[in-house]
C-alpha cells in the first residue's frame, strides 16, 4: 500500500522528495514543508532541527493550550484551598482562644456566674483585635490634622513591626492631658493581625523614633484586675526574699516564674 503525505493526503515518491515527521514518523512531501531539497541533507546532519507536520502541529498547540489553561485552574485552586487553610486555622485558633478564655474566666466566677462566665468571654472576643499606642505626642492642629499626624505615625509603626494591615479604626482615648498624650485605641480586622502586633512590639526598641512608643493589648475590667493581683502577689513573694521572680504571660494569662528556669 503506498505511503500518503500526512500534510497533502498524497502518495508520497522517492526518499529523496520527502521527510520524516518527528513527532508521529509519518512522511511528508519536501514541497509540502517551507524546507529546500538541500535543507533535507542539514536535517539528518542537525538533529536539534524539528519536522513536526500539519496535524502534529495543530495537536501540540491544542495541547499546550489544555496544559496552560489546567495550569491556572490548579494555581486558582491552590489559592483557594490556601485561603480556606487559613480560615480553618484562624477559627481553630479562636476556639481554643475562647476555650482559655473560658477557663480563666472561671477563676474569677462561681458555678453560679454562668452569665459572668458567657459575658466576660464574648468581652474578650471582642476586644481581640483591639491594641492600644501609648508615647505618641498630640498634634496641636485642627481635628483632621490631629487625624493625620496620627495616621502617619501608626503607619511608621505597624511597618516595624512587621504588620501590613489597614486599621479598621483609630481614636485616641480619655480626656486631654497636658503632661502626658492620650492613648490611641487601633481596632484591626482580626484578632491574628492583633497578636501578630503584640508579638513583634519589642522591635519599637530598635528605632530612635518608636523607642519611647509601647503597645499593649485591650484587657477586659476582669483582666485588668487579676494583673493587678498578680503584680501583688509578686511583690509580697520579692519582699519575702524570693528572688529571679518575673510575670510571664502563658496562653494569653500572665503567671509569675523564675527566670532562670
Amino acid at each position: 500500500m503506498p505511503t500518503t503525505c500526512v500534510n497533502c493526503s498524497k502518495a508520497v515518491g522517492d526518499q529523496q522528495s520527502n521527510i520524516q515527521c518527528d513527532a508521529c514518523k509519518g512522511s511528508i512531501h519536501l514541497t509540502c514543508t517551507d524546507l529546500r531539497a538541500e535543507d533535507r541533507v542539514t536535517r539528518h546532519k542537525v538533529r536539534g532541527i524539528k519536522i513536526i507536520c500539519n496535524p502534529c502541529s495543530s495537536n501540540i498547540e491544542i495541547f499546550a493550550n489544555l496544559k496552560s489553561m489546567l495550569d491556572k485552574y490548579n494555581e486558582d485552586l491552590q489559592q483557594k484551598i490556601n485561603k480556606i487553610d487559613g480560615k480553618v486555622d484562624e477559627m481553630a485558633g479562636r476556639i481554643v482562644g475562647l476555650e482559655d478564655k473560658l477557663s480563666v474566666a472561671g477563676q474569677y466566677s462561681t458555678a453560679q456566674d454562668t452569665d459572668k462566665i458567657a459575658n466576660e468571654a464574648v468581652d474578650r472576643m471582642n476586644r481581640a483585635k483591639n491594641i492600644f499606642v501609648r508615647g505618641i505626642p498630640e498634634h496641636t492642629g485642627d481635628i483632621q490634622q490631629k487625624k493625620d499626624h496620627d495616621k502617619h505615625i501608626l503607619t511608621e509603626i505597624l511597618q516595624t513591626v512587621e504588620c501590613n494591615s489597614v486599621p479598621i479604626t483609630f481614636f485616641r482615648v480619655g480626656s486631654v492631658a497636658n503632661r502626658y498624650p492620650r492613648m490611641i485605641k487601633v481596632v484591626m480586622s482580626s484578632e491574628y493581625e492583633a497578636r501578630q502586633i503584640l508579638r513583634n512590639k519589642s522591635k519599637l526598641l530598635e528605632r530612635g523614633n518608636t523607642r519611647k512608643v509601647t503597645i499593649i493589648d485591650d484587657k477586659t475590667p476582669v483582666q485588668v484586675e487579676y494583673l493587678r493581683a498578680v503584680r501583688s502577689e509578686l511583690e509580697v513573694r520579692k519582699g519575702n526574699g524570693e528572688q529571679n521572680l518575673t510575670i510571664k504571660y502563658i496562653r494569653g494569662v500572665p503567671k509569675i516564674v523564675n527566670f532562670r528556669n
